[in-house]
């Protein structure tokens, strides 16, 4: 090929420009070594051309960062004497490099802290390359082109440089314990593995149209807004998300507590339940060859900033064959979309024992003074479940054995016996989610942890006694490879302060509680509500039971029943009655005069969930004569290693404080996988093996070739 006279001469320019500019950026290099005061700052190019300032720490120029623009809005997000709501905007926060500190907005200990982003970043390369800056997706968005965010000392997030998404309608508190105060200021950063080419010209409406400008679609470059209250209650948290999960208060471990969709937020919604049909069921069709897939994929950006495709969890093997047989043109993705754990207090009622993959699953509704919370598709409760496998089926304390003889009983003495050991008031943590192979269900999978008033005990109701385990990891059940953990290693109850009571203590004689390797007895402090009403004081008293469980690795679990003795006046119920469903009294304000939708398992609710696909597993099961029956149960207790339980001392004496216990860390504020659910795997293909081997291959109303099929037993 030829090249004219005036080509020539523009690679030559080319080539005498990029070589001062490389002699640019190695005399600024060397010069970075120089001598200098610290705080002295000096212009600077960065390497991909950017202007940028150096900042002298220690004698020594530090590599050239950008200059971060100031915060758009309140002109005291500097200042740390200032109080009030305080609100500052971050426009276009810098993409360009991995952290960058933002010293114009400035925390003070005490600090309560709101952030909310949004928008979106050019990646650079060739195609549509812009991208969410909170929930990006595309090829490698599991680990790149992520927002993240630093505030030194935040309650319960840590100082660490984390995700936006994992803080998003989760509020921090900034303590300043160790830090200086001057140090406390915003850290902004970005996940790439190539920074030079980020920034914000040259949009376009990136991979699936994920940055298009339009309707309610924020797809212009990427902003984040902290807002700071000091001195001041914070206000109801709000997005423009239909389901983002938001919560006021948070429980004594930091978690959300009684949180609503951000839908029921908005004052036209009060009191309703939304249907997920407002968000397209969280799915997509996917074209195939051409042709549209008959199962719906997941996808839901639109619909949440606080999830994404890494915190979904879909079956593998044998169970994906049968899961995506019950969705084949449905309306939802077979599998669950998660958010994180949080935390829960209401009224539970007993549900049902799942042979078909061994889950124990239970309802439960909020208390009377909580608006209807999570709950979704005209279901006026939350659906609860935990693999047996992993939890009671393990368990060795007596009350937990004596609740697991009664429901494998199931005669109606021992389902009285059940409730009356389960349908209380009731507190519980779980991982929230809509499981989206049983019509995007709301529900708590797997349960973490529950704290349950034994009923009408010994019928004197100053003899208060609590069914309790605790966990940190779990899988989701039939639909489900996955396990979750939930981010703590130490767990806090604050159960209810009973009504007209003077004290509390612990019956140790009564009281048995049993543990993994590395797990120890519960810690038992006590805060009596204050003798002058007030109802922020009134809300933090109770007996906070705290619980170490250890790294969720070794899939610790604590289980035992509680028994405190209350003293004070005779009193005639411990609490006043909570709503209830499916021929339960509904007695609470605001909830007398809906009846309930659907009913609920264990009371006559079984036929509404018969799409359940493991109810179809189950009556493939029930089919068979009552000796295969038994062997295609059998087949679940695959051989493995048992964890060694053993039986935890008794702790002290009840200790009487004066404030809330601290708030702990926990590791990660969001759904965290935590690898394949391996034992769930083996267990669940033993069976199928063996009920392919009862019915000649041919499991009546399952899949026609599930047992011949080429599938996979493991992801």
């Amino acid at each position: 090929m030829q090249h004219t006279t005036a080509t020539l001469s523009r690679r030559r320019v080319a080539f005498i420009v990029a070589a001062l500019s490389i002699f640019s950026l190695d005399a600024y290099v060397n010069d970075a070594n120089a001598q200098c005061a610290d705080g002295d700052t000096k212009p600077c190019i960065t390497v991909g051309g950017k202007r940028g300032t150096s900042v002298c720490v220690h004698g020594r120029f530090q590599p050239c960062s950008i200059t971060p623009q100031a915060p758009v809005s309140n002109s005291t997000c500097g200042d740390r004497t200032a109080t009030g709501k305080i609100v500052c905007t971050i426009i276009e926060p810098v993409v360009t490099q991995h952290e960058t500190v933002y010293p114009t907005v400035a925390f003070a200990p005490g600090d309560i802290v709101d952030i909310q982003a949004d928008g979106c970043v050019q990646t650079g390369g060739s195609g549509d390359t812009w991208k969410r800056y909170v929930n990006p997706t595309g090829s490698n968005t599991d680990h790149l082109y992520h927002g993240l965010i630093r505030i030194p000392t935040a309650m319960p997030a840590g100082s660490g440089l984390v995700r936006i998404r994992t803080v998003i309608g989760k509020r921090q508190t900034v303590t300043g314990a160790g830090v200086p105060v001057s140090q406390l200021v915003l850290h902004l950063g970005y996940e790439d593995d190539n920074y030079s080419d980020n920034g914000y010209y040259s949009h376009d409406n990136g991979n699936d149209d994920q940055c298009k400008i339009e309707g309610n679609n924020d797809g212009g470059p990427a902003h984040v807004t902290i807002t700071i209250y000091r001195g001041v209650s914070p206000e109801t948290p709000e997005s423009r998300f239909n389901f983002d999960v938001l919560s006021s208060s948070v429980d004594p471990n930091g978690l959300p507590y009684n949180p609503q969709w951000a839908w029921q937020q908005q004052p036209v919604n009060h009191g309703q339940i939304p249907n997920t049909s407002l968000c397209h069921n969280f799915s997509k069709s996917e074209w195939v060859g051409g042709l549209p897939s008959p199962i719906p994929a997941a996808n839901f950006p639109d619909c949440t900033d606080q999830a994404d495709l890494s915190t979904v969890d879909e079956p593998w093997g044998w169970d994906r064959e049968v899961c995506r047989a019950g969705r084949i043109f449905g309306d939802s993705f077979a599998g669950h979309v998660n958010w994180f754990p949080v935390t829960i207090e209401g009224k539970a009622f007993w549900g049902n024992h799942e042979w078909a993959d061994n889950d124990y699953d239970f309802s439960f509704v909020n208390d009377g003074d909580s608006d209807v919370s999570l709950y979704s598709n005209d279901r006026r409760y939350l659906h609860v479940e935990f693999d047996s496998d992993e939890t009671i089926r393990q368990f060795t304390d007596d009350e937990w054995v004596t609740f697991r003889q009664a429901v494998d009983d199931d005669s109606k003495d021992s389902k009285d016996v059940a409730r009356q050991h389960f349908d209380g008031h009731t507190i519980l943590t779980g991982m929230f989610g809509l499981d989206g192979e049983h019509s995007m269900k709301s529900e708590l999978h797997p349960l973490y942890a529950i704290a349950t008033r034994r009923d009408n005990y010994e019928n004197d109701p100053r003899d208060d006694v609590w069914l309790i385990f605790v966990r940190n990891r779990g899988d989701e059940g039939y639909c489900s490879s996955q396990l979750w953990d939930a981010g703590f290693e130490d767990y806090t109850f604050r159960l209810p302060w009973l009504p007209g009571m003077t004290s509390v203590e612990v019956n140790w004689s009564k009281t048995q509680f049993s543990g993994t390797d590395g797990t120890s007895p519960p810690i038992v402090a006590v805060l009596p509500p204050p003798a002058i009403a007030a109802p922020r004081a009134k809300r933090y008293s109770g007996v906070y039971v705290t619980f170490h469980l250890g790294p969720a690795a070794s899939s610790p679990f604590i289980d035992g029943a509680l028994h405190l003795v209350w003293t004070g006046p005779p009193v005639a119920s411990l609490l006043p009655p909570v709503p209830s469903v499916a021929g339960h009294n509904i007695s609470h304000p605001g909830l007398s005069d809906r009846p309930p939708a659907v009913m609920v398992h264990g009371q006559g609710g079984a036929a509404n969930e018969a799409d359940e696909v493991e109810h179809s597993l189950q009556a493939a099961i029930n089919r068979l004569p009552a000796e295969q029956r038994l062997e295609v149960q059998k087949a679940r207790a695959i051989a493995g290693v048992r964890p060694a339980v053993h039986r935890l001392p008794p702790g002290g004496p009840a200790r009487r404080i004066t404030a809330p216990p601290a708030i702990p860390r926990i590791s990660r504020l969001h759904a965290i996988k935590a690898g394949p659910a391996t034992q769930k795997a083996q267990r669940d293909a033993a069976q199928m093996r063996a009920l392919c081997a009862a019915t000649h291959n041919a499991p009546a109303g399952l899949p026609a070739n599930i047992c011949t099929s080429n599938v996979r037993e493991h992801p």
